[in-house]
């Protein structure tokens, strides 16, 4: 989840007693909002965030060039 994604939705999580720093509650929200979850479980966290772009910063990353690459757990819903 992006940071303004959840600072947007900031009341509307509080009012339905969800956190919305935590990506589990946010996804809980989506699919009772949506009527489907948005993610392939489980929702990500930085460390896996972080592996990703280790790699793709690395010496071992040699041919992707010129791409976007989405670390979002399938998140792509909308």
């Amino acid at each position: 989840m992006t940071a303004s994604f959840t600072e947007i939705l900031e009341d509307v999580l509080a009012a339905a007693g969800l956190n919305s720093a935590d990506p589990h509650d946010v996804m809980t929200w989506v699919e009772r909002t949506y009527g489907h979850p948005g993610d392939l479980r489980p929702a990500g966290h930085p460390r896996e965030i972080a592996s990703a772009t280790a790699y793709l910063a690395s010496r071992r990353n040699g041919y992707v060039t010129g791409s976007t690459v989405n670390i979002d757990g399938g998140s792509d819903f909308i």
